[in-house]
C-alpha cells in the first residue's frame, strides 16, 4: 500500500462523516427545546403531555419531514452526479458534494423561520447526492483487489463516526443557548477538508481513460501502485471501459440485457433490507428512543453516544472479517445476531415499558434495552452494512456502474424518505412489535444470503462477473460465453487465484456428494429433518437425540460433509412444523392423546409444572430440554394459548436452539484437533448425549407413578385424570400430602355420596391445559349429581374483571363449590382479584379457609 493510496482512501471515505452526521444529528435536535420553541412549538406541548402515551411522544407529521426531506435531494444530487463523474471524473463529484455541504449548513444555521431551514435540509441531501453516487466507486476504482473491502468499507467507518461525532457534539452542547446551531453548522468541517485536499488527489484510472486519458491514467495508476510495471492492469481497465457504451446505451442494458439482473437484484435488495432491519432506531431516533423510556435529557444523549460508539466498533470489526473471512459466511451469523437482538428488543420493551401514559422504565430496565441496542449496532455494522457497501461498490460491472448507483440512490432516497417519515408514527401504531417486524427483515436477509448471493472474496472487480456464471439461479442469466475473452480467460493471470478456488471448490462439492452419499445418498436432509421433526411434533417420541443430533451434524458440517446452511434452514423448517403439529393436537385432541397408552403421564405432569412456573416462555427454554421439548407445545395448545404467542415463541426457541446447538456444533467441528480426531469425537458426543437419558431412569425408578407431589402445604393440586381432596374440609389448609386421597372422575359419585362432609373441589389449584379439560369432565359429572354440588356461573357482564382473568389463564367459568355455600350466600366479586385466583373453601359450617394462588397472568403470554 502507498501513502497516496492511502491518502486518497481516506479522503475519499471522508464524505460520508456527512451522512453519519446528519443521521445522528436529527435526534438530539428534536429534543432542543430552544429548536422546537423556534420551528416547532406546537410540539412542545405533545411531548410534555400527561395524556400522551410514551410511544407516541414523537409521533408528529410536520417533525418528521425534516428528517425525511434530506433523501429526495439526495435523490437529485446522485442523478446530477451520473453525469458530472462520467464527463468530468470523480473528483469533480466530490468536490461539488463539499461545495453544496457548506452552503446547506450556512442556509440552516442562518434560518429564520421553518421553510427555510427545511430548504437547507433539501440542499444538504443534493450536496450528499454526489457523494453517495460516487464515493464507493471511486474507492473499488482505485484499491488493488486484497483490500478493496478494507476501502469501501472505509466509507462505513467514516458514516459511524460521525454519527458518534453527532452524539457526542448533541451532548456537549446541550446547554447553549443556539446548541442547535453549533450542532447543524459543524457539518462544514469534513466539507472543508475534503474541499482543500482533493487538488492532490489522483484521478481515478478508470475514469481517466473513458475519457481518452491513457497516459495520465498510467500515471495515476503508477503512484497509486507505487511500482512502474502497471500495463497489464490498464490493459484490464482498458478491455472493460472499451465495452461500456453511452450512457443512453447504459440505461438501455440495464432495463433489457439479461445479464445485468444478477447484480442489479443483490444490490438493490441489499439496500432494501439495509434500511428496513432496525437501523433506523440507533441511528436516527436514539435519544427519542430513550427519552420514551422515561430518561432525562442529558442521560438520553450519553445512551446514544454509547451507540454511536458501538457502530465505530462494529465497523472496525468488519473491516477485520471482511477480508479474511467469506462475504456471505459474516453476513450470514450477522443475521443471527440481528435477529436474536431484536426479538430480545421487543420482548424487554412489552416487559418493560406500558402503552399507558406516563410509563417509564427503571434504570436497570434501560440498561437493559440498551445491551441489546449495542449488540445490534455491532452486529448489523459489522456484517450487513459492511458487506451490502462492498456489495455496491463490486458487483455492478463498470460499462453500467454510474446507472447501477443511480438506481441504488434512488432506492435509497425512497426508502430513506419512508422510513425516517414513518418510524415514529409506526412506534406510536405497532409498539413493540416495531422490532418483531426488523426481526422478520432480518430473517429475510437470511434468506437472501443463502440463496442469492455468490461468494466474491479476492475475485478482482474486472472478473466479478464471472462468479455467476457458477450459481445455481444466476447461470441462467449469463450468456453461454464472451465474445472476447470469455468468462476467464485461459492463462489470465488476473484470474489464477479464482480458477484455484473453484477448483477448490469444485473439489469440496465432490466431497459433499461423497459425505452425504456416505450417509444417506440424497435424502440425508430429509432424515434428519423427519427425526427433528418427530421429536418435537410427535408426542409418542421424546425419545429421540435431538440436541446430539444437532451439535454432532454441525461439526461434520465443518468437515465438509454437509452443507450447513441447508442444515440450519432443515432444522429450523422442522422444529417450527414439528411444534406446531402438537400445539394443534394438543388444542383439539389433547384430552384422547393424554389418556394414550403411548404418553407417559410422568413427562407430561413434568412439562406442566415446568409450564406452570414458565408460562409461555416454557416453548423457549423447553427447547433446550429434554422431553419437556417434546411436550411443552403439546401443553400449550390444550392449555389454549394463544396462537399469535404460541407463534413468536415458537420461530424464536427454534432460531435459537438451531442457531447455537448446530452452530456450535459447526464452530467445535474447526477446531483442529477435533477434525483430526474426529470419530472419537463424534463417539464422545453419542456418549454423553445419553447419559442425561440414563440418569433420569435410575433417578425415577421404583417411584409411584400415583403419589402426589404437592408445591407445598395447603394446596390441593388436581392432576390428570384425578381429582385432590382433603377428608376434613375444616383442615384444608393444613392437610398434609398423606392425608391427601385421589380419586378419578368416575369415582366422584360415589365420594360424594358416602361422606357426611361436603368434599372440597377445587378446580383452580393448578391452571394447566389437562386440568382445564379435566374440570369440564367433572362439571359433567357434578351436573348427574344434582343436590350434592352446586354449579356456580360466573356472570361475566357484572364481573368483567374475572373473564378477562379467565380468558388470560385458559380457565373453565365455572366453579363447583358445595351445597352449603349458600349459607351464608358466597359473593363472587371476593373471589378473584387482579394478580390472584382465590378458591374459596367451604365446610358445613360456612366458609372455613380461603386459599389463594398466583394466577400470573401478568405478561405470561
Amino acid at each position: 500500500m502507498t501513502w497516496t493510496l492511502l491518502y486518497s482512501g481516506f479522503l475519499g471515505s471522508l464524505l460520508h462523516i456527512i451522512g453519519g452526521y446528519d443521521s445522528g444529528i436529527t435526534g438530539g435536535v428534536f429534543s432542543s427545546t430552544t429548536f422546537l420553541e423556534k420551528f416547532y412549538p406546537e410540539l412542545l406541548t405533545t411531548t410534555t403531555s400527561p395524556t400522551v402515551t410514551p410511544y407516541c411522544k414523537y409521533a408528529n407529521d410536520t417533525l418528521n419531514l425534516y428528517t425525511a426531506l434530506f433523501y429526495p435531494g439526495v435523490l437529485v444530487g446522485a442523478i446530477a452526479s451520473s453525469f458530472t463523474s462520467r464527463w468530468y471524473g470523480r473528483l469533480s463529484s466530490l468536490r461539488c458534494c463539499a461545495v453544496l455541504t457548506i452552503v446547506a449548513a450556512v442556509v440552516q444555521v442562518t434560518a429564520p423561520n421553518r421553510a427555510a431551514i427545511l430548504a437547507g435540509r433539501v440542499l444538504l441531501g443534493f450536496g450528499d447526492g454526489f457523494n453517495e453516487h460516487v464515493s464507493a466507486i471511486y474507492l473499488a476504482e482505485i484499491a488493488p483487489a486484497q483490500l478493496r473491502g478494507k476501502f469501501i468499507s472505509g466509507t462505513i467507518f467514516f458514516g459511524g463516526f460521525g454519527v458518534f461525532v453527532a452524539q457526542v457534539i448533541n451532548y456537549g452542547v446541550r446547554d447553549l443557548g443556539n446548541n442547535w446551531q453549533w450542532a447543524l453548522g459543524l457539518v462544514m468541517v469534513p466539507a472543508g477538508i475534503l474541499l482543500a485536499g482533493s487538488l492532490f488527489m489522483p484521478e481515478s484510472p478508470s475514469a481517466l481513460n473513458s475519457l481518452g486519458r491513457r497516459e495520465d491514467a498510467l500515471r495515476a495508476l503508477r503512484r497509486l501502485r507505487g511500482r512502474e510495471d502497471v500495463g497489464a492492469e490498464l490493459d484490464d481497465i482498458s478491455w472493460a471501459a472499451g465495452r461500456a457504451p453511452t450512457l443512453r446505451a447504459a440505461w438501455h442494458a440495464v432495463l433489457t440485457q439479461r445479464r445485468y439482473v444478477p447484480p442489479l437484484v443483490i444490490v438493490l435488495l441489499g439496500v432494501t433490507f439495509n434500511w428496513w432491519s432496525g437501523n433506523s432506531a440507533a441511528t436516527f431516533y436514539a435519544p427519542n428512543v430513550f427519552t420514551i423510556l422515561g430518561f432525562g435529557h442529558s442521560t438520553a444523549l450519553i445512551n446514544a453516544v454509547v451507540i454511536g460508539c458501538s457502530k465505530i466498533a462494529g465497523v472496525l470489526m468488519g473491516m477485520l472479517l471482511l477480508d479474511r473471512f467469506k462475504r456471505r459466511s459474516v453476513l450470514f451469523w450477522g443475521c443471527g445476531v440481528m435477529i436474536a437482538a431484536q426479538v430480545t428488543s421487543a420482548i424487554l420493551f412489552n416487559q418493560f415499558l406500558a402503552d399507558v401514559p406516563g410509563a417509564v422504565a427503571t434504570n436497570a430496565q434501560g440498561i437493559g434495552i440498551l445491551v441489546t441496542m449495542v449488540v445490534y449496532e455491532l452486529a448489523f455494522m459489522g456484517t450487513q452494512n459492511t458487506t451490502v457497501t462492498v456489495f455496491m461498490g463490486e458487483f455492478p460491472p463498470l460499462e453500467i456502474r454510474p446507472v447501477v448507483w443511480v438506481l441504488i440512490t434512488l432506492l435509497t432516497a425512497t426508502w430513506g424518505t419512508v422510513s425516517t417519515y414513518t418510524f415514529l408514527l409506526m412506534l406510536c401504531a405497532m409498539k413493540w412489535g416495531l422490532y418483531l417486524f426488523s426481526a422478520g427483515v432480518a430473517g429475510l436477509l437470511l434468506l437472501y444470503t443463502i440463496f442469492l448471493v455468490p461468494e466474491t472474496s479476492h475475485v478482482p472487480v474486472e472478473r466479478l462477473q464471472a462468479v455467476f456464471y457458477t450459481h445455481w439461479l444466476w447461470k441462467r442469466f449469463m450468456p453461454v460465453g464472451d465474445e472476447e475473452r470469455g468468462p476467464l480467460a485461459p492463462g489470465d493471470p488476473a484470474a489464477d487465484g479464482h480458477r484455484r478456488r473453484e477448483g477448490q471448490r469444485r473439489r469440496q462439492q465432490v466431497g459433499v456428494r461423497r459425505g452425504v452419499a456416505s450417509i444417506h445418498g440424497r435424502a440425508s436432509y430429509t432424515i434428519l429433518f423427519a427425526i427433528v421433526f418427530a421429536e418435537t411434533g410427535l408426542v409418542i417420541a421424546p425419545f429421540l437425540p435431538g440436541d446430539s443430533l444437532l451439535f454432532a451434524t454441525g461439526a461434520l458440517a465443518a468437515s465438509d460433509k454437509l452443507n450447513i446452511y441447508l442444515l440450519l434452514l432443515t432444522y429450523m423448517a422442522a422444529a417450527v412444523l414439528g411444534d406446531l403439529v402438537s400445539y394443534t393436537a394438543g388444542k383439539y385432541l389433547g384430552a384422547h392423546v393424554q389418556q394414550s397408552r403411548l404418553v407417559k403421564k410422568e413427562h407430561l405432569v413434568k412439562t406442566q409444572h415446568f409450564f406452570a412456573k414458565h408460562g409461555g416462555r416454557a416453548v423457549v427454554l423447553g427447547r433446550f430440554l429434554p422431553i419437556v421439548r417434546t411436550f411443552a407445545p403439546f401443553v400449550a395448545g390444550m392449555s389454549a394459548m394463544p396462537g399469535s404467542a404460541f407463534a413468536y415463541f415458537n420461530v424464536l426457541g427454534a432460531a435459537l436452539w438451531t442457531c447455537l446447538c448446530c452452530g456450535g456444533g459447526y464452530v467445535f467441528g474447526n477446531v483442529p484437533l477435533v477434525r483430526n480426531n474426529f470419530s472419537l469425537v463424534m463417539l464422545a458426543i453419542v456418549v454423553l448425549s445419553i447419559l442425561p437419558a440414563a440418569y433420569e431412569v435410575l433417578t425415577t425408578r421404583g417411584v409411584r407413578q400415583r403419589k402426589l407431589r404437592l408445591a407445598g402445604p395447603g394446596t390441593l393440586t388436581g392432576q390428570f385424570g384425578v381429582l385432590a381432596i382433603c377428608p376434613d374440609a375444616e383442615r384444608a389448609q393444613t392437610c398434609t400430602p398423606e392425608e391427601i386421597q385421589e380419586v378419578s372422575a368416575r369415582e366422584l359419585e360415589d365420594a360424594v355420596q358416602s361422606r357426611a362432609k361436603p368434599l372440597i373441589i377445587d378446580f383452580y389449584a393448578t391452571w394447566c391445559g389437562p386440568c382445564v379439560l379435566q374440570s369440564k369432565e367433572l362439571v359433567k359429572v357434578a351436573e348427574r349429581l344434582g343436590d350434592s354440588v352446586r354449579i356456580l356461573k360466573i356472570d361475566t357482564d357484572e364481573n368483567p374483571d374475572i373473564s378477562n382473568q379467565l380468558q388470560i389463564m385458559g380457565l373453565p367459568t365455572v366453579i363447583i363449590v358445595p351445597t352449603d355455600t349458600s349459607k351464608p350466600a358466597l359473593r363472587t366479586e371476593g373471589l378473584l382479584s387482579a394478580d390472584k385466583i382465590v378458591s374459596l373453601v367451604t365446610s358445613e359450617n360456612g366458609p372455613a379457609a380461603v386459599t389463594t394462588f398466583d394466577a400470573g397472568a401478568k405478561g405470561l403470554y
